[in-house]
């Protein structure tokens, strides 16, 4: 049974696009990482893959369609809210980390299971969010 998987790509610190895919999660990273590998130039930047977790807290009792969507990452019960720890993607072929500048990245897809357009914008937000930090902390280094 396939998955509902969202693709966020991030250009320059702000959301481009958002799509959703069909698929096994691990099967759609590694075809997104295929094709951003053909698109990678070798001189000028490093190309990464990162798995990371995203911490999501729902109120009990969850919905079947929550359930279906979450149960196989884990879902744990604290009280009256249900705790699952979901598996995200970053993949990057324009990221850089020479110099005293520190890392840097131009673009950055993020792929995770869909669960809804919240959890998705929360996502979004939490990757661009981390990219600016990042970045803010290389100029701090900087000065």
């Amino acid at each position: 049974m396939s998955s509902e998987i969202v693709v966020i790509v991030i250009e320059n610190g702000e959301v481009r696009k958002i799509e959703k895919k069909s698929g096994e999660l691990e099967d759609v990273v590694k075809d997104i990482a295929r094709k951003e590998l053909e698109e990678w130039d070798v001189t000028s930047s490093d190309f990464v893959v990162l798995r990371d977790s995203y911490s999501l807290t729902l109120p009990l009792p969850l919905t079947k369609e929550q359930y279906e969507k979450l149960h196989k990452y884990g879902i744990k019960r604290r009280g009256n809210v249900a705790e699952v720890d979901l598996p995200i993607f970053e993949i990057s072929r324009e990221i850089s980390f020479e110099g005293e500048e520190g890392p840097s990245a131009g673009r950055v897809i993020v792929v995770a299971p869909y669960v809804n357009d919240d959890v998705t914008r929360d996502i979004a937000n939490q990757v661009t969010e981390a990219l600016k930090g990042v970045e803010e902390s290389s100029q701090d280094v900087e000065e």
